[in-house]
C-alpha cells in the first residue's frame, strides 16, 4: 500500500465561535430515558417497545390533564409510534403540559419551536420555554440556552451567557455540553483560555462516552506526540461510528503511528469512512488505491476520487486533476483535470493555483 500522507485531510483542533455554534447539537428529552413518574402502563409498554399499547394508555389520563401522560403522548406523536407522525397534535399536547410546568415537555417544545415543527418557527420563543426548563435545572435546556447565546438566535450572542449555561449541563453531567465547554476554555471563548480546564473538560466528556470528545482528545495527543494515547482514543471513537476517527485510525494504522502497521486494517477503516460519506476518508482511500499497482484498484480509487470531487472537497478536486492528467486507473483527459483543478482554485487551495499556471490555463 503506498504511502498515505495525512495533511491537509485531518481534522482542524481549533474552534472558531462560529464554527463551535454551529456544530452544537440542541438536546431533546427523549422518552427512553425519561425519569418522570406514571401511574400507569404506559411506561412499561413502550420500554418492551407495545407502543400500541403505550399510546392507549396515555391518552386518557393526558386528556384527563395528567402532564406526564401530556409528555408521553406529544412525543409519541412527535416520533410517529403507536400513531402516525403528526408534529401538530405533538405540539398541542407538548404545550398543555408545559402550561403546567412539566421541565421536560418545555425543553421539547422549546426545540419544536427551533426547528418549526408543527409550529412557526421563532427563535424567541425556543429561548423562552428553554429558559422555563432551565428554572427546574434541567441540564438539556442549559444546553440549548447555550446553544442559543453561542449563536446568536432568538438573543444577542452573548459568548459568557453560552459558556455560564455550558458550565451549568457540563456540572450535570451533560456530556456534549462538557465538550462544548472544553472547546470554548481552549479558544477563550466567553472568558480567559484555561488549557488545564479545557483538558479536563475534554477528558470527563470522553470518558463519559462523547464521540467527537474523544476524538479531539485523541487529535491532541497526536499533537502532542503521544501516539498510543491518541489510539486509544480515536479507536473509542471509530468503534461509535465515527467517520472522522474512522479515518484518522485508517492513517494510524498505515503509518503504524500508535498502532501496528497493517496496510489492511487499514484501509477497513478508510473504507468504513468513506461508505458514512466523508470526503476526507474517501480521499484517502482512492489515493491509497491510485497509487496501488494494481489497475483494477487504481479503477476503484478514480471512482472514490470523484464522489469526493464530487461532494466539493478541495483536495479530492486537485487529486483527481492530477490522476487525469497522468492516465492513472482512468483515461488522460486535460480537459477535465483543468476543470477539476478550476474547481479546487476557486476555493484557494494553493496547489491547484499552482499547477494552472504550469500548464498555462
Amino acid at each position: 500500500m503506498p504511502t498515505l500522507d495525512p495533511p491537509p485531510l485531518l481534522p482542524p483542533l481549533r474552534t472558531a465561535p462560529r464554527a463551535l455554534a454551529a456544530s452544537v447539537a440542541l438536546a431533546v428529552f427523549a422518552a427512553s430515558c425519561a425519569n418522570v413518574r406514571t401511574t400507569d402502563r404506559g411506561l412499561r409498554a413502550y420500554q418492551r417497545h407495545d407502543y400500541q399499547v403505550a399510546i392507549e394508555s396515555w391518552t386518557p389520563l393526558a386528556g384527563a390533564g395528567n402532564a406526564d401522560a401530556q409528555f408521553f403522548v406529544a412525543m409519541m406523536h412527535e416520533e410517529g409510534r403507536g400513531v402516525e407522525v403528526d408534529p401538530i397534535e405533538a405540539q398541542e399536547w407538548y404545550q398543555r403540559a408545559a402550561n403546567q410546568g412539566h421541565a421536560h415537555a418545555q425543553l421539547n417544545l422549546g426545540l419544536m419551536y427551533f426547528h418549526g415543527a408543527g409550529v412557526q418557527q421563532s427563535f424567541s420563543k425556543a429561548h423562552a420555554w428553554f429558559s422555563e426548563a432551565a428554572r427546574s435545572d434541567l441540564a438539556k435546556a442549559h444546553n440549548n440556552l447555550g446553544a442559543l447565546y453561542l449563536g446568536g438566535h432568538g438573543v444577542d450572542e452573548d459568548h459568557a451567557r453560552a459558556r455560564f449555561h455550558f458550565e451549568r449541563a457540563a456540572e450535570a453531567g451533560d456530556e456534549a455540553s462538557q465538550r462544548v465547554l472544553a472547546l470554548m476554555l481552549a479558544e477563550g471563548i466567553g472568558a480567559e483560555a484555561d488549557d488545564a480546564e479545557a483538558m479536563r473538560w475534554l477528558m470527563t466528556a470522553a470518558e463519559g462516552g462523547d464521540a467527537e470528545a474523544q476524538v479531539r482528545l485523541g487529535l491532541v495527543h497526536l499533537r502532542d506526540e503521544d501516539p498510543t494515547r491518541a489510539a486509544i482514543w480515536i479507536q473509542r471513537a471509530a468503534d461509535a461510528g465515527r467517520a472522522d476517527a474512522q479515518f484518522v485510525l485508517g492513517w494510524m494504522h498505515h503509518r503504524g503511528i500508535g498502532v501496528a502497521r497493517d496496510d489492511d486494517t487499514a484501509r477497513a477503516w478508510l473504507t468504513a469512512a468513506a461508505a458514512s460519506g466523508s470526503a476526507m476518508a474517501r480521499t484517502g482511500l482512492a489515493i491509497s488505491y491510485v497509487r496501488d499497482d494494481d489497475e483494477e484498484l487504481q479503477g476503484e480509487g478514480v471512482a472514490w476520487l470523484r464522489l469526493a470531487a464530487s461532494q466539493g472537497f478541495a483536495h479530492a478536486q486537485y487529486d483527481l486533476a492530477m490522476v487525469l492528467l497522468e492516465g492513472r486507473g482512468v483515461e488522460r483527459s486535460r480537459t477535465d483535470a483543468v476543470r477539476w483543478l478550476r474547481a479546487a482554485a476557486d476555493q484557494g487551495l494553493t496547489e491547484a493555483v499552482g499547477r494552472l499556471e504550469i500548464l498555462g490555463e
